[in-house]
């Protein structure tokens, strides 16, 4: 089958968190690539498609277990444009075109043991508050966070405004931003660790935000040919 490897590679780098979580799934099923998992400490679960629109051919092959998203990452950024994705046999993958040929041994359920195979309950979960956003209204937090030395973010979501928060005010050094939001949203405040702005790094423009106290926070981004999601747990206060 042939796609775009940059395609390929943002897909991949979207449900691994830009190689946060290091081992994924890619499921070649009728209707598309599919892949949910979630990290070693189980605070981050990520859930995502890739369109068959996104592939000049298609082939449904089944289950791939990758072992080492940033090498695979890294792989795909060697080639220019269309690649070429063969599955050999069950642990053997080649990604070619006309002039570059790589051979990646993939892993197995007993090393890519992260998968998550039933999803549907986090479709379930109810939250207060949703609302969109952009991904450079968070471009000063992410410096805010590593000017504090931090990895803790608080979300306060009130009215017509999104409140990010970092430090702690008069303990240490502490930073303030305020995003404008289209429309009103229920009270909610969420704080979240170092997967939020791991999460924020790998969207594209616009995305909605899902939140209700002590609740996951859920982030959701639409694409032409591809959709991603993220449920993050919050830390307690």
């Amino acid at each position: 089958m042939k796609i775009k490897a940059s395609v390929l590679k943002l897909f991949i780098k979207k449900i691994s968190l830009n190689n946060a979580i290091n081992t994924i799934n890619l499921d070649f099923n009728a209707d598309g690539v599919t892949s949910s998992v979630k990290d070693i400490t189980q605070v981050a679960m990520t859930i995502g498609k890739l369109n068959i629109e996104a592939f000049e051919d298609y082939e449904a092959i089944g289950r791939l277990y990758i072992k080492n998203t940033q090498s695979l990452m890294d792989y795909l950024t060697s080639f220019n444009d269309i690649v070429t994705l063969e599955k050999i046999n069950e642990y053997l993958i080649k990604l070619s075109d006309e002039k570059r040929e790589v051979h990646a041994i993939l892993g197995s359920d007993l090393i890519v043991n992260n998968i998550m195979e039933d999803t549907k309950k986090l479709d379930g979960m109810e939250f207060d508050t949703k609302t969109t956003v952009k991904f450079g209204d968070f471009k000063h937090a992410q410096k805010d966070m590593d000017y504090a030395k931090t990895e803790t973010i608080t979300l306060n979501f009130k009215d017509k405004g999104l409140m990010l928060e970092v430090g702690e005010k008069g303990q240490s050094d502490y930073f303030l931003n305020k995003i404008d939001l289209p429309e009103k949203v229920a009270e909610s405040k969420v704080i979240m660790g170092i997967y939020f702005m791991n999460t924020v790094s790998v969207l594209c423009d616009e995305f909605s935000i899902e939140a209700k106290t002590g609740m996951p926070l859920k982030i959701t981004e639409e694409m032409a040919l591809m959709n991603f999601k993220c449920y993050i747990a919050p830390r307690s206060e």
